[in-house]
């Protein structure tokens, strides 16, 4: 614990490391916070101690916030019979991890915590039936309206399975009552506008860096295991470094290709569908790890190294994994030049361009398998109108509407669109095909122009104002001849002056 505690306040000066007993009592702790003077961060100890924790009085009342507090179960991960050299590495990592993982805690705002009560199941002793009297703090997701795109986007709304996005007041906001706290909706925004303040993208990066610190030397090779909070795997190899979350459908391409972009040689999602308390269909993030895999193939790479398992038979299918990792190659990649993500705009393509740039391999090809998080539109301009209404509810501006000179143009970005079909639905003469498939080599390319047209000039000023395949459709699904037909080629300013001089002149008259 010494070497441990020295090496923490090494990697991080000023931080302080205490090692006390019964931290699992609220008045041990109170007392620690007295004689240091410090907020806990991360708290380490025994499995009792992350629900002991959650059973302390009100956030407002307790010594400290228990929902912003990192904790580790240092006994179970280090039970097995590891070397001690092995024992004492993975503590310091597991630690390291969640430190840093902390310094990306942003707080919970009173929105994104809710009070519920948990439902005793079977036989309960009297002290279990008094706990389960008191309210218990449960933290969700929220929105940030300055980020969030409202109606025009359906995206969150479309994915929740619980329904718990709701429209209020032409605002979208996260209904707490009914949320499951499961995380999906985060991957799915394309704003980031939708904050789990325990478990943000910012947070998990944070702790997969910590764990794959140095991972060129010891516990090789370095696998990360992202568990679901159902499951209850085992500890059985010192290299394989576990990081908890609510459930494994929040866990994106990206963040899998980013802990593979910063060393780590093999990534697992580990499931319990029989304890899963969201009883989500587990297609999803299986069709996930599917598209990386298929996209490390791309590459060159073993896509055996992504997997997914369900926690039954767990103690003999990882140990078989982790040798046939330990047989296979490292990878080209290099942790010290670890690609940096964007702060705006969607981070996957430059992730993806990056690290095929490291490989040296040439940015063709497609990907069409599994859950593949990018879309490729295809037009049929023969139908098309020019009219402009898709690029309008694209949410992502993957499509935009072009005015040049006496022309329109709609174009398209494929590394921006995300698949959500948005514009394929809302387009009135259904002129638009959606496909979800990656063109690698459309990633970081010169917008592709999927329909140009020319614009109608009024027949009274001259000027351009709308497409003249518009017009064309109106006047043939209208019937419009002699002066309705006039009247469609008259910009609406000169149409409304006509108007008022009709006005005028039949007053007179």
């Amino acid at each position: 614990m010494e070497e441990i505690r020295e090496w923490l306040q090494e990697m991080k000066p000023g931080l302080s490391v205490v090692i006390a007993d019964n931290l699992c009592q609220s008045q041990v702790m109170s007392q620690i916070i007295q004689e240091h003077q410090v907020q806990p961060a991360v708290l380490a100890g025994c499995s009792h101690l992350r629900s002991e924790i959650a059973l302390w009085q009100e956030p407002e009342k307790c010594a400290f916030d228990p929902d912003s507090v990192g904790t580790v179960d240092l006994v179970r991960e280090l039970e097995p019979s590891y070397q001690n050299i092995d024992l004492i590495q993975r503590a310091k990592l597991l630690l390291w991890a969640q430190v840093k993982r902390q310094e990306k805690f942003a707080g919970v705002p009173l929105k994104a915590r809710r009070a519920h009560f948990v439902r005793a199941q079977g036989e309960i002793s009297r002290r279990d039936l008094f706990q389960s009297l008191i309210p218990k703090y449960r933290v969700t997701p929220y929105i940030e309206p300055t980020k969030c795109l409202g109606e025009k986007c359906r995206i969150c709304r479309s994915g929740c399975d619980s329904k718990a996005i709701v429209t209020e007041a032409n605002a979208i906001s996260i209904d707490s009552a009914n949320c499951k706290a499961c995380g999906i909706c985060t991957v799915l925004c394309p704003r980031q506008a939708i904050i789990y303040p325990n478990f943000s993208l910012d947070q998990l990066e944070a702790e997969v860096e910590g764990l794959l610190l140095n991972s060129s030397g010891q516990l090789q090779p370095r696998v990360i295991a992202m568990v679901c909070q159902s499951s209850q795997y085992p500890a059985f190899d010192p290299n394989v470094l576990p990081v908890n979350v609510p459930c494994l459908g929040m866990i994106s391409p990206g963040l899998i290709l980013r802990a593979l972009d910063l060393g780590a040689q093999g990534f697992i999602l580990i499931s319990s569908q029989e304890r899963c308390q969201f009883k989500l269909d587990c297609s999803n993030w299986k069709g996930t790890v599917q598209f990386v895999q298929r996209l490390l193939e791309h590459w060159g790479i073993e896509p055996e190294r992504v997997i997914a398992f369900d926690e039954e038979n767990l103690t003999q299918k990882l140990p078989r994994f982790n040798q046939m990792i330990a047989g296979l190659a490292l990878t080209s990649f290099t942790p010290s030049q670890s690609t940096a993500i964007p702060d705006k705009g969607l981070g996957l393509p430059a992730v993806i361009l990056a690290m095929s740039e490291k490989l040296g391999t040439q940015a063709t090809g497609k990907i069409a398998s599994g859950t593949v998080p990018f879309g490729k539109l295809t037009l049929d301009a023969a139908k098309c109108t020019g009219c402009g209404i898709c690029a309008a509810e694209c949410p992502t501006d993957a499509l935009a509407d072009l005015q040049v000179a006496d022309s329109c143009k709609l174009v398209f970005r494929q590394e921006s669109c995300v698949g959500c079909g948005q514009c394929v639905d809302i387009c009135p003469e259904k002129c638009l095909g959606l496909t979800r498939v990656l063109e690698v080599d459309k990633l970081n390319h010169e917008p592709e122009m999927i329909f140009e047209g020319e614009f109608a000039h009024c027949r009274i000023c001259g000027v351009p104002f709308a497409p003249k395949a518009m017009i064309v459709s109106v006047r043939a699904r209208l019937g419009a001849t002699g002066e309705a037909a006039l009247r469609l080629e008259t910009c609406p300013k000169c149409r409304m002056k006509g108007k008022t001089r009709l006005t005028k002149s039949g007053v007179g008259a």
